[in-house]
């Protein structure tokens, strides 16, 4: 049994009835133009459920970091459309990635570990914003792609730095405190 706090690699697989995956179907609206993931697998209902019910700016990259695939919070996120979001690398949006880190993420993956980023995000036209990164791997038939699960932690970082400030100027009037007692 896995504790808490530990990585499991137990799978369980669950078959749906075809009749749910073909209602489904009929309830959702096919996938965004210009996605270059086989068709068959894009317009896979359950593969665009997911994709479009995550919280996170979703991005899906080859292993070189072409996108090829997004959800929408995606375009919310880094401001750009659809056309710009597919004309980018990741590695320009996310700054500091690079080829090796690439690889790096693809080796993880393929030997089950999760990785983790805390990275500074480049948008469009407005200032970079801190992020935290999940990465995992998505082997569609026989083709790997990178998933890129990317959250704005402005919020976090705002009230870390305030928190911090408010701890420097605790320690400052103890300290002023103490030698105007001593």
């Amino acid at each position: 049994m896995a504790r808490p706090h530990e990585l499991s690699t137990t799978t369980v697989r669950i078959q749906l009835p075809d009749d749910f995956l073909k209602s489904l179907k009929a309830s959702k609206e096919k996938s965004h133009a210009g996605t270059s993931i086989p068709t068959s697998d894009t317009e896979n209902p359950v593969y665009r459920e997911l994709l479009n019910n995550i919280y996170d700016a979703v991005i899906i990259t080859d292993p070189k970091g072409k996108i090829h695939d997004f959800n929408h919070r995606s375009l919310d996120f880094f401001l750009y459309s659809s056309e710009e979001l597919f004309s980018k690398n990741i590695k320009n949006i996310i700054n500091g990635l690079n080829d090796t880190t690439l690889g790096t993420l693809l080796v993880n993956n393929s030997n089950k570990l999760h990785t983790f980023i805390e990275a500074t995000c480049l948008r469009a036209e407005t200032p970079a914003v801190p992020a935290e990164d999940t990465v995992n791997k998505l082997t569609l038939n026989i083709t790997i792609y990178l998933i890129f699960c990317i959250r704005n932690i402005s919020r976090g970082k705002e009230a870390e730095f305030e928190l911090k400030e408010a701890h420097n100027e605790l320690a400052y009037e103890r300290d002023l405190l103490h030698t105007l007692l001593s």
